[in-house]
């Protein structure tokens, strides 16, 4: 956002600041096991405070999917510690 004033005179000032606005969507993470052997199936579901659309799940090994159910199952072929992440799109 940008603020430019002139006084009488014609001098002009102006400033800058920036406006951030946050999203009133929170969505959850629930997985089902949280720990498991190499190649078992995990279950992954998503829980938020608005109706969602669509669920863009990236699984942390190279494996990303868009699904547009609440629930997913997914299976880590490599021992690891992944980050899961989960970009969720509400109907607003």
């Amino acid at each position: 956002m940008k603020l430019k004033v002139t006084d009488q005179y014609g001098k002009q000032a102006e400033i800058t600041k920036d406006v951030i606005i946050k999203s009133a969507l929170r969505p959850e993470i629930v997985i089902d096991p949280v720990a498991a052997p190499r190649g078992s199936r995990i279950t992954f579901k998503a829980a938020a405070n608005k109706k969602i659309v669509s669920y863009i799940w990236n699984f942390g090994d190279g494996t990303n999917r868009t699904v547009q159910t609440d629930t997913i199952t997914h299976v880590f072929n490599k021992v690891g510690v992944y980050k899961v992440s989960l970009t969720a799109t509400s109907s607003e």
